[in-house]
């Protein structure tokens, strides 16, 4: 009716229809009764077009239904009505039958439900009538639906007329009320929690005393019966396969993490101590399988919802003060105490009731402890099991906190072991729907993550919770390593929903439903809980594992989710450090770095966002508590996981083949030994390894300068620099494994007849799968997708390729094709582990990169001044060096020798390239000075020219130079190498990048073993020998390689256009550099070592004066022989030097900057390394002892340095990089030494470059465009007269050829045009006159 009147407003509603509607109201005739209610209905249906502003009729409706006035004919009809219903006689028939009544009530909360409407039923006198309704004493189902009514009337009018409702005792009608209908439930539920004596009695005056964080034993001793907790349901049904809890009828343990010791050897948990089975109450009186009748749910959550905000209300304060002295406890009791039979929307707003009570009246807190009321509260929710909904486990700790508010409360909390029973619903099968979020709009979010943030808030309102709060959280990490690392556990992964088709379950629950209120829903979701049921109504339990009953499945990754959340949002909820120190004291970090490391997590935990979550609880500590422990842990962690893929690093023997497919095949049932971690150790360990490598890329991956160099000291500790060698290896056979898994993924990845890991693959069929000679598959082809997944590509032969007579079923082909699909199948998560794991490795390695570099200040829009440049710590360039040897690893490497194709090494050397590429330049092609000096020193560089040779050699360097490059003479992947080979060299000759890259290294450094870098000698030197590779390729016969060809060619053009330029950039600067050396003004030079090692003497000259660049302050205690000084502010000199910087320091800010502030800035952000004392170890300083370090100095003290290393942290200290010796300086400065390509040489390549520019253009003519760069390049070096022959020597050419053209006369029209269109002559022809002609639109080239 509601949609017919909004479309059809103006013609329905005419004027005069609201009074028509009336005076069929007044019509007292029974027959109409239908009708009547018809009318009601309808008027309430109008009453809402209130919302549409063109068509107001609330008003109206108020007007003509007299609303409004005492005898109006609404507030008569109402009252003549409620005066039949509880009539202790009514009269046979009713006047008013439940469809009218009903119909009525209904209109009377619509029109409550608006202020005019509200203010209508004040007016008319309607709160005294409605009360009336609330003290009937009717039980019947349909006497409740009228007082539910009446009560939802009341709670919409009462903020009009508080008065009139206090007046007419409404608060003491409600309370009777409640008191009747739970009376009523406890004829069917008589149970209720009852405590032999209050929790707390003999320890209040104690903790008065000492304090609320203290607890007697006689507090333990008097609760030790209460030290269990029941399951809130089916104690006695089979427990769920999924379960980690057993029925306490079976188990002696009072915690729910872990099962009890069974028939299959599962150890129980040790979190808490056994208690006998006698001391534990009895709680089977409350799961009698009953539930409460649905009206009368939703009458006593009408009530409780009011009172709840009675309570909260300024106006009903005076009252509210004596609420509890009556019944309500005793009513709330039954309530709380029987969560089973109410359900959980009641046991919340109950619970909910006494909390606002609580929190408005603090100092009557004792009043409800003396009559029991919060010890129930406690008994439920921490000895029984909590409803596993989202709203009550949310609310918990707003409970606790309301509790908690004196010692008595304190101290019976406490007494409860409140942390480790709620935390186990964290690892409880039942809570996990309550733990996920509905909807991603859901505005409530993540349970774990409301319960986290609510239980923070707690700790800090009771501080002395802190400790045991960590204690339990440590407990609960601890319990989900024991999970993860039981054998008698396997992880299950909850399916998605569309999966999922649980077996139905009959609703024991009251949805508590009514006309009235449309917010129910949820309530109908979270009340759908029924009782657990068994494996076999579970569809979403693997079968084979429940029915073998060796395995039980756990939901570990939901578990690990649930709880990261959890603790995440305790440790960050605030800014504060406080938690997170605390986590770390109480050994926190073991178990929460464990966690990544667990075996039984399955194989693609890394990409999951379980593992994110443990990465971003490691992060928060990190960025908060600036706890290096976090990386250290971490470190040791990965170190001991490398430790054990020693077996991965060794190449199988002879034919070979992967040895990750060797460990599948070796498995008793390949099919499923992915899921269990001793049937394949090694692809477990590379999953943890992964989680590992997540963990630091999120950890170190942050812009704040001091976390960054936490994060690099720690990289470059002994541990680190393990951690990266173990790495190195890793990444090196990580290539190596996918390069072998791709090519048993393609039906021509291995040469035909090949026996290379033909043993491994055959053993992953099945005997049903093998053909007749028990060969491998060659139907389908299998292609790679960037992602690592694998996808069928080919087509099953059809019926023109079987032999006549020959059925489908019966075809070789298609069983081989069958067979084939299977293995690649088994094959895909290994190659997609290995991928995965690569390209994570990738970005950590990238990161690093950035973290030994630094990334340069920004300046401000408009400031145009000189960046000072930050000199590399120590721990920074041994790192550095580290990756270095990580690219020379990759560079150099060699294939086993039974690798049965070169295409392998290509592929491998392919890989090291493009990673070579992004190690060594940024993402605007800007070099890393630091990383291209270590390079350079680690022998990478010509690693990378070696890997040029043998390729163009057709794999092996020491052949004879080829002049012919037929692509049919080079294995297959040449091309590509080549391609991706010159691309990386191309970036390195850029004279442009490389001398003013943004990551360039100072020109001098007080720091011990610094030697700088020269980015112009390095440019010499990359282009001399540049010059001679890509002479191998210019102007040979053939072109390099089809497929290539063009891309290979580009690549040669534009190198040689970069020397060519280059060399005009080179002499300028050398002769620049030349003038500042003669100048004698002190400026360290870059021509060679000669002042850095004065520089590296000068600062390790004594003892005393390593200790003094340790402490940053006191080198100048040492006598030192310093260069010639140049010429310097010295006032600016003496400003620095007051701020307790050493001479030396200062004299290097200012040389290195412009101004004073720039000077101050470069000392601050450049603080030398620790260096230890000889023969003393390791030494750190803290920010207190560095703060009284510059203090003294200032004062002209001396300064003593001490050992402040604290090794008490819970396994958190800090190993610093001063305890290692720093890295060998680069030797690379002599082979650097040289002079640039001689000008001879460009002079004898500039006279034949046209001749090979033209025969590049006959074989590739669309390398036009290219061809003209250069040649535009060779003329702006070598001026007119170059130019003038170039083009008259191409001209001429272009003259001879057009003379052959035109010399047809005797050919035919047809010969002729053929001549003209496709000879090779008319293409030569055409490709030079639009050289020529791009040529004279160069404007520099016809001035």
């Amino acid at each position: 009716m509601l949609f017919s009147l909004q479309d059809n407003a103006n013609t329905v509603l005419y004027s005069g229809l609201l009074d028509e509607f009336v005076e069929v109201l007044e019509i007292n005739d029974p027959k109409l009764t239908d009708i009547k209610a018809a009318t009601l209905r309808t008027l309430t249906s109008i009453i809402h077009l209130d919302r549409m502003p063109s068509f107001p009729k609330l008003n109206t409706i108020i007007d003509v239904t007299g609303a409004s006035s005492y005898h109006g004919f609404l507030p008569v009809l109402v009252r003549s009505c409620i005066s039949t219903l509880t009539a202790p006689n009514p009269p046979v028939p009713s006047p008013f039958p439940a469809p009218l009544a009903t119909s009525l009530f209904s209109f009377l909360y619509h029109l409550a439900s608006y202020e005019a409407g509200g203010e209508a039923l004040v007016s008319c006198g309607m709160m005294e009538s409605l009360i009336s309704v609330v003290n009937w004493k009717g039980t019947e189902p349909d006497h409740i639906t009228f007082v539910t009514r009446a009560v939802r009337v009341i709670d919409l009018i009462t903020n009009l007329d508080m008065h009139a409702f206090q007046t007419h005792g409404g608060l003491t009608a409600f309370i009777r009320r409640l008191e009747v209908e739970v009376e009523e439930c406890r004829k069917e539920q008589p149970f209720v929690i009852s405590l032999p004596a209050p929790l707390a009695e003999n320890e209040a005056s104690s903790l008065t005393n000492e304090g609320s964080s203290s607890t007697s034993q006689a507090i333990v001793t008097e609760t030790a019966n209460i030290d269990t907790s029941e399951l809130a349901e089916g104690d006695t049904a089979t427990p769920s396969p999924m379960d980690t809890t057993e029925s306490y009828s079976n188990t002696n343990t009072g915690t729910t993490a872990f099962p009890a010791n069974d028939s299959d050897g599962i150890r129980p948990s040790t979190s808490t101590a056994d208690v006998p089975s006698s001391s534990r109450p009895d709680y089977s009186a409350a799961k009698t399988g009953l539930s409460c009748l649905p009206q009368r749910a939703a009458l006593v959550k009408s009530m409780l919802n009011f009172l709840k905000k009675a309570i909260q209300e300024p106006g009903f304060s005076e009252s509210m003060r004596h609420l509890m002295e009556g019944s309500l406890p005793a009513s709330l009791k039954h309530i709380i105490s029987n969560a089973e039979y109410y359900g959980a929307t009641l046991f919340l707003l109950a619970t909910d009731v006494v909390t606002a009570y609580v929190f408005g009246e603090p100092s009557l807190l004792s009043s409800l402890q003396d009559n029991g009321l919060t010890d129930v509260v406690l008994h439920a929710l921490l000895v029984k099991d909590v409803p596993a909904t989202r709203e009550v486990l949310g609310s918990l700790p707003n409970v606790f906190s309301a509790l908690c508010l004196n010692s008595r409360g304190l101290a019976a909390f406490v007494a409860c072991k409140p942390f480790e029973r709620l935390f186990k619903v964290l690892l409880s099968p039942d809570y996990l729907p309550a733990m996920r979020r509905r909807r991603s709009s859901d505005p409530m979010g993540d349970t774990a993550s409301n319960l986290g943030n609510a239980m923070d808030e707690l700790m800090r309102h009771q501080p002395s919770l802190k400790t045991q709060a960590m204690k339990a959280i440590v407990k609960l990490l601890e319990e989900v390593c024991l999970l993860g690392s039981d054998a008698h556990y396997i992880c299950w992964k909850t399916p998605p929903k569309h999966e999922a088709s649980p077996a139905p379950v009959m609703r024991t629950h009251n949805d508590n439903s009514s006309d009235e209120e449309e917010d129910e829903e949820e309530e109908r979701e979270a009340g759908v809980a029924g009782p657990s049921v068994t494996s076999g109504q579970r569809e979403d339990v693997p079968p084979s594992e429940t029915a073998s009953g060796k395995k039980r499945p756990v939901p570990l990754v939901d578990y690990v989710l649930n709880v990261m959340k959890f603790v995440d949002a305790i440790l960050s909820n605030n800014s504060t450090d406080d938690h997170c120190k605390e986590f770390v004291s109480q050994k926190g970090l073991v178990p929460l770095l464990g966690i990544l490391g667990l075996p039984n997590l399955p194989i693609d935990f890394p990409v999951s966002q379980a593992c994110q979550s443990v990465a971003s609880v490691c992060k928060s500590i990190l960025n908060l508590a600036h706890e290096s422990g976090v990386l250290q842990r971490g470190l040791q962690c990965l170190n001991e996981k490398l430790e054990a893929l020693a077996p991965l690093h060794e190449p199988l023997p002879s034919p070979g083949g992967s040895v990750l497919l060797r460990e599948l095949a070796s498995a008793p049932a390949p099919g499923e030994a992915t899921a269990f971690p001793q049937a394949t150790p090694l692809l477990h360990t590379l999953s943890a390894v992964h989680a590992y490598i997540m963990m630091l890329v999120h950890v170190c991956r942050t812009g704040q300068t001091e976390i960054r160099q936490v994060s690099i000291n720690q990289w470059g500790t002994d541990l680190g620099l393990r951690v990266l060698a173990g790495l190195t290896k890793l990444y090196t056979s990580l290539v190596w494994e996918s390069t072998v898994l791709l090519a048993f993924c393609s039906d021509d990845g291995l040469p035909a007849g090949s026996l290379f890991g033909k043993e491994d693959t055959e053993k992953l069929l099945v005997p049903d799968l093998k053909g007749e000679d028990g060969s491998r598959s060659e139907g389908i082809a299998m292609e790679v997708s960037e992602s690592g997944g694998l996808k069928s590509i080919a087509d099953i032969a059809g019926a023109s390729n079987l032999e006549e007579g020959v059925t489908a079923a019966d075809s070789p082909t298609l069983q081989q094709s069958t067979a084939t699909q299977h293995q690649m199948k088994l094959i895909k998560p290994l190659l997609s582990s290995a991928s995965l794991l690569g390209k994570a490795l990738a970005e950590l390695f990238g990161l690093l990169v950035k973290l030994c570099v630094g990334s340069p200040l920004r300046q401000r829009r408009g400031q145009q001044v000189t960046t000072p440049l930050t000199p590399p710590s120590t721990a920074a360039r041994a790192v550095a060096s580290a990756l270095a040897n990580l690219l020379h690893a990759g560079l150099s490497w060699s294939p086993p020798p039974s690798s049965p194709l070169p295409k392998f090494r290509l592929t491998f050397l392919i890989c090291s390239v493009k990673f070579t590429k992004s190690m060594l330049f940024d993402d605007k092609k800007m070099p890393y000075h630091l990383m291209l000096q270590y390079f350079m020193s680690s022998q990478g560089l010509n690693a990378f020219f070696d890997t040029f040779e043998w390729a163009i050699n057709g794999g092996s360097i020491s052949s004879p130079e080829r002049e012919n490059f037929e692509s049919d003479e080079f294995p297959e992947g040449t091309g590509e190498f080549l391609d991706t080979w010159l691309f990386l060299l191309e970036w390195l000759v850029n004279p442009r990048t490389m001398l003013d890259s943004p990551h360039a290294l100072p020109l001098k450094s007080s720091q011990p073993g610094y030697q700088p870098f020269s980015p112009l000698k390095f440019l010499i030197h990359i282009q001399k020998v540049a010059f001679e590779a890509v002479m191998k390729l210019w102007n040979k016969k053939k072109a390099p390689l089809k497929s290539y060809g063009v891309r290979i060619s580009e690549s040669v053009l534009v190198i040689l256009c970069n020397v060519i330029k280059s060399e005009a950039i080179i002499q300028e600067r050398l002769t620049k550099e030349k003038e500042a050396t003669t100048s004698g003004s002190g400026t360290l030079s870059t021509t060679g070592p000669t002042n850095v090692n004065t520089g590296a003497s000068a600062a390790s000259a004594s003892v005393s004066s390593l200790v003094a660049a340790a402490a940053a302050a006191a080198e100048s205690a040492a006598p030192q022989q310093h260069p010639a000084e140049p010429d310097v502010n010295a006032h600016h000199l003496d400003q620095l030097m007051d701020m307790g910087f050493s001479r030396d320091r200062c004299m290097e800010a200012i040389a290195q900057t412009n101004t004073l502030q720039q000077a101050t800035e470069y000392l601050l952000l450049n603080p030398l390394d620790q260096v230890a004392r000889v023969g003393v170890g390791e030494m750190e300083l803290t920010e207190e002892d560095q703060m009284l370090q510059a203090i003294a100095m200032s004062l002209g003290e001396d300064v003593q340095l001490t050992n402040t290393t604290d090794s008490t942290s819970g396994g958190a200290s800090v190993i610093q990089p001063a305890a290692l010796k720093p890295p060998l300086p680069p030797q690379a400065s002599k082979e650097l030494d040289g002079e640039p390509i001689s000008k001879a040489t460009l002079d004898q390549f500039s006279k034949c470059v046209l001749e090979g520019c033209l025969s590049q253009l006959d074989l590739q003519p669309q390398m036009v465009y290219k061809v003209c760069e250069l040649l535009t390049t060779c003329t702006a070096r070598n001026g007119r007269e170059w130019r003038d022959n170039m083009l008259s020597t191409l001209i001429n050419e272009i003259s001879c050829q057009a003379k052959q053209l035109l010399a047809s006369g005797s050919l035919s029209s047809l010969e002729t045009v053929e001549l003209l269109c496709t000879s090779a002559l008319a293409s030569k022809f055409a490709v030079r006159l639009h050289l020529v002609t791009l040529l004279f639109e160069v404007s520099r080239l016809i001035d």
